[in-house]
């Protein structure tokens, strides 16, 4: 009986299954298993074509804040067109500008989705929890195979230390505000230790900066809100550090945070250039000297990797490779797109989507409160590297985004999952 019924509310709701499960996947696959991001993307826009004759319908239907995020959106993928300006890489600047075109792609999935109302928030709700033992699973094969490398699967390990970090804090914000019972609060409970550990299996440092940023949100929401007495998040927060302290992540971090500390120090001696930190700093000085000299568009897409070897034929920074990314998102945007790319960008992917999810003027709801732990979460990530030279991480973006977004036109808080 229950599966007939299952089949049946599958049979009415085919479209919403079929992309829920696409943003499942994702979820729980999108920064490990190659393609799965990207594709997910993909599937989302070649669905919002066959409803192009409704994207009008849609768009007059939006919000104030949805259309201006939405517009955010178009205007930065105008920014990268126009560094083509002084682009002198033809090929490099089109293989760059195919990732800002996917923020193109995200307006029509936002009518598209907005006009069948399709509610997948709880698909990516559930992707999320499935992912933590996932994300450890990978975390732990990686590490015992090459136990004196960062752990990671697939791709790079920043990438996927921060999305198990992401992900982890997606799950306590989504614990908070939603009642559940007992069981599934312990089963999210263990799935957000699995991925904090396999973010700091990972040694992305830039993923465990943002972890000091998802306790001040989710305190303040908790004090605000009261849905969480004081000493029930002292005791945790306890747990939580007392079980760094008795495991080997203990050492890991330790080990990271010297290493960083020692190479910030030798780059101020002109030391050790080429070191993980002393390249990120040698990188983020020629970023700024490359925008002083293009101060409004930039240097163009695809141009800062040349602009580098330009400057080691000065004799400056010969040490470091000439990666085409600074590894600081903000530093990127200046360099290539200029001033105007860099006012853009933080308007159009960090201030516009934060005021939609704050909305009310407070954090209400699980949609709201997981919004801000995204814009939050990919605000420090950028801080390390340049998140939108990415394409599998800027699909995860860009589809959490779509899908928080979309859900805050239902109101089925508080409901069980």
């Amino acid at each position: 009986m229950f599966i007939q019924k299952l089949f049946n509310k599958i049979d009415e709701n085919r479209l919403e299954v079929f992309l829920g499960v696409c943003v499942f996947m994702l979820a729980v696959f999108g920064a490990s298993v190659k393609h799965v991001a990207s594709y997910t993307l993909a599937l989302l826009f070649l669905s919002s074509c066959f409803y192009v004759k409704h994207w009008r319908t849609s768009w007059r239907s939006l919000s104030v804040n949805e259309k201006n995020v939405l517009i955010g959106f178009l205007v930065f993928t105008g920014a990268g067109i126009m560094s083509y300006y002084n682009a002198s890489d033809d090929y490099e600047y089109i293989k760059e500008l195919g990732r800002y075109l996917r923020f193109s792609i995200a307006v029509p999935v936002f009518l598209f989705l907005v006009y069948t109302r399709c509610n997948l928030y709880k698909y990516l709700i559930y992707g999320v929890i499935v992912s933590g033992p996932v994300y450890l699973g990978f975390a732990l094969y990686s590490w015992y195979n090459n136990p004196h490398l960062p752990a990671q699967f697939g791709y790079h390990h920043t990438m996927f230390g921060d999305a198990a970090m992401l992900n982890a804090g997606i799950m306590a914000a989504w614990l908070l505000t939603c009642k559940q019972s007992k069981l599934i609060k312990g089963i999210v409970v263990v799935s957000i230790f699995c991925a904090l550990y396999a973010s700091i299996l990972s040694q992305s440092r830039g993923a465990w900066i943002v972890l000091p940023a998802y306790a001040l949100i989710l305190v303040y929401y908790s004090l605000q809100t009261r849905v969480v007495r004081l000493r029930y998040m002292v005791i945790t927060l306890a747990i939580i550090i007392a079980s760094i302290a008795v495991s080997p992540a203990k050492d890991i971090i330790s080990s990271r945070y010297n290493q960083a500390v020692s190479e910030v120090q030798q780059f101020s001696e002109g030391k050790n250039l080429d070191s993980s930190v002393g390249t990120r700093l040698a990188m983020w000085a020629i970023a700024v000297d490359v925008w002083k000299q293009h101060p409004l568009i930039g240097t163009g897409l695809g141009n800062f990797d040349e602009e580098i070897k330009r400057i080691q034929a000065e004799g400056e920074y010969r040490e470091i490779y000439p990666h085409d990314d600074s590894h600081n998102v903000y530093f990127q945007t200046l360099a290539t797109t200029g001033l105007i790319g860099l006012v853009i960008f933080m308007v159009s992917m960090i201030i516009l989507p934060l005021i939609l999810f704050n909305k009310s003027g407070k954090w209400d709801s699980s949609k709201n409160l997981t919004g801000i732990i995204l814009i939050v979460s990919f605000v420090i990530f950028g801080l390390t590297w340049s998140w939108i030279m990415r394409a599998p991480f800027i699909a995860v973006y860009l589809v959490f985004y779509l899908v928080i977004a979309t859900s805050l036109r239902f109101d089925d808080e508080g409901g069980r999952y």
